[in-house]
């Protein structure tokens, strides 16, 4: 009796099937996934899954698995083992070829309960907030808000526990403290509130007449007028950064101790145009009410007291301090303020500093500035350069007081670009090597340092990276990254 005996194998692996006559079909080309569990955990069922069936395998001690004789096709690769969780959950795989690596991270699931809340100001939720837990089974826990300002401790035994708020400059809770006897369950909603302290920052500017020296090949030393936080200092390139969180008082009096009118003006935020008289002082009040970064500078005097030197930024953050780019959007890991402008030294800086009339119909800028100074000063500034390790973001804030449009180059990646004159952009947010910064405009970008290596920043306008027509000098600095 002629038998025939044909074995299929119903699974994605592999399928198969007896011909007549001892002869069969030509195998089709088939590869092998394989993976692992860490830390190491045996006996993790592994399940490789499409859209027509199904395969199993199970981690060895190492925590190693394989799967042979896949075909090609879109798969999902799912980890599952009681009492854990994995991370991804599962993995999304397309196989035109042997894959390895495809890995996951297994984490014992708590036993336990939960205690859970959240953390707002005027119902806007709180990012960055730390929470401690003590209590009858634990000694003590901490844990920080997310972007939603929610907290979790989870895997707590029956027991007293007491929750509190770490303190946090600015901010006054209005509950110090929260105590739950003799848990039995999950507890959610223990919420915390941020009172609205009114906070309030005071600044003195000084007004005075100075110099600003330009190193390097084609430098000089030019007059200027600039701003300074010292009564008895000199003038700063650009002035003294103003700072303050959403929401706080913000008081700035400006002396002016030069002998012509200046007056002060933050665009977007004050509207007092009117001259300060040489010798006197006028105060500034107002409430920073929105994150951002904004420029001050004087209008005076057809630009001729703004191309001189009277200018610098206020930087506005959220109103808990955390390191986000306005309370719910971007997180950065360190922040840089990039001043960029420019001066004409013999038809503007050398005849108003000698108390001339300045022909403002005539504007040559020969010199160009990052943060008041020029080429390998600007790539040796440590408060102006991008430098960290791989992995951390930096929040760059531009702003341009010039009068002319600043095009900067990023090397090594990419920025984001966050907000446009204060204008929050919508996510996913524009991604762009070179942007552009109008005179008097303002930009906020992120910078993820992605690769280890040394990488330039410069005007990619030939003339601004100049200083009297000689290269290499101007607007120009360094990315770092280790």
């Amino acid at each position: 009796m002629k038998m025939k005996l044909c074995f299929v194998l119903l699974s994605i692996l592999s399928l198969a099937s007896c011909g007549n006559n001892g002869t069969s079909n030509t195998p089709s080309v088939t590869y092998t996934v394989s993976g692992a569990i860490s830390p190491p955990l045996a006996g993790v069922t592994v399940q490789l899954t499409n859209n027509m069936s199904t395969a199993s395998t199970i981690t060895k001690i190492d925590g190693s698995y394989s799967f042979s004789g896949v075909e090609n096709g879109v798969y999902v690769v799912k980890p599952n083992y009681a009492g854990y969780k994995f991370n991804p959950d599962d993995r999304s795989i397309t196989i035109n070829r042997n894959l390895q690596g495809v890995n996951f991270t297994a984490t014992v699931i708590p036993s336990g309960y939960s205690i859970s809340g959240r953390i707002t100001q005027n119902n806007t939720a709180l990012p960055g907030i730390t929470m401690r837990l003590t209590g009858t089974a634990i000694a003590s826990s901490e844990t920080v808000t997310d972007t939603g300002g929610k907290y979790s401790f989870a895997g707590l035994a029956t027991g007293t526990y007491t929750l509190t708020p770490q303190p946090q400059t600015g901010l006054t809770f209005t509950l110090g403290s929260l105590t739950l006897s003799n848990i039995t369950s999950n507890i959610s909603n223990q919420d915390f509130t941020v009172a609205s302290a009114i906070v309030t920052r005071n600044y003195t500017l000084y007004i005075k007449p100075g110099t600003l020296t330009i190193n390097g090949n084609g430098g000089a030393t030019l007059a200027a007028w600039g701003y300074t936080d010292v009564a008895t200092g000199l003038p700063m390139f650009p002035g003294p950064q103003l700072s303050a969180n959403a929401g706080d008082t913000v008081t700035v009096t400006v002396v002016n101790n030069h002998n012509i009118e200046h007056n002060f003006m933050i665009k977007g935020v004050t509207s007092d145009t009117a001259a300060i008289a040489a010798g006197a002082s006028k105060t500034y009040s107002f409430i920073a009410a929105s994150e951002g970064t904004y420029l001050y500078f004087d209008t005076l005097n057809n630009d001729v007291n703004r191309e001189m030197g009277l200018y610098g930024a206020l930087i506005v953050g959220p109103d808990n301090g955390a390191q986000y780019v306005w309370s719910g959007g971007p997180a950065y890991d360190f922040q840089r303020i990039w001043i960029v402008s420019e001066m004409d030294s013999s038809r503007w800086n050398t005849v108003a500093g000698a108390g001339g009339s300045v022909d403002t119909a005539v504007y040559k800028p020969n010199y160009f500035l990052i943060n008041g100074q020029s080429g390998s000063d600007g790539m040796a500034n440590a408060a102006t350069t991008i430098e960290g390790t791989v992995g951390k973001t930096a929040l760059v804030r531009i702003v341009n007081p010039g009068q002319f449009t600043n095009s900067l180059h990023f090397h090594g990646n990419h920025i984001q670009v966050l907000t446009v004159n204060g204008v929050r952009q919508t996510s996913p947010y524009k991604e762009l090597d070179v942007i552009n910064i109008p005179p008097l405009a303002t930009a906020d970008v992120l910078y993820y340092l992605n690769q280890p290596g040394e990488y330039p920043m410069h005007n990619h306008i030939a003339q601004m990276e100049t200083a009297n027509g000689v290269y290499l000098n101007g607007i120009v600095t360094m990315i770092k990254m280790h």
